[in-house]
């Protein structure tokens, strides 16, 4: 009996530790789908087929939450860990009263730096708070405003 429980033992012990190694190395399910896309040429941006006029706007808010790769952390968990760098999202407030919020992924760290030129044209034209700006891209990417 003595030889079926360490057997046993040893078994989930194995199993547990190969359950946590998959959560680290795992990357998390999308629930739902992720199409479209968002082009961003300096100042300019597309969402879709849509060109995205500032002028058209009242305001421009962006969240960044993640970056494929990063690692989510889950406290006592063996989900998946690694993330699909998809929870962030640009919010648009238009002139006519319609709001559109559209979310798109973040391929590493830095790519918030792909932002830069785009935040910068807000900040120049009052659609984004120079403070978010900063905190957003930091301090060191806006450019003075004129």
């Amino acid at each position: 009996m003595k030889g079926i429980d360490s057997i046993c033992a040893f078994a989930f012990v194995c199993t547990f530790i190969i359950l946590i190694f998959r959560s680290h190395m795992c990357i998390q399910p999308l629930n739902g789908y992720f199409n479209g896309r968002i082009y961003l040429q300096g100042k300019d941006l597309m969402i879709g087929e849509e060109e995205v006029d500032l002028d058209s706007i009242n305001s421009v808010d962006l969240v960044l939450n993640d970056f494929r790769g990063q690692k989510a952390i889950y406290y006592h968990s063996l989900e998946c860990r690694i993330s699909q760098g998809v929870n962030n999202y640009i919010l648009l407030d238009y002139k006519n009263g319609n709001s559109k919020k559209t979310f798109f992924r973040m391929q590493s760290k830095n790519s918030y730096l792909l932002l830069a030129d785009f935040i910068n044209a807000a900040v120049a034209k009052n659609k984004i708070s120079q403070s978010r700006a900063e905190e957003l891209i930091g301090k060191q990417n806006l450019k003075p405003k004129n």
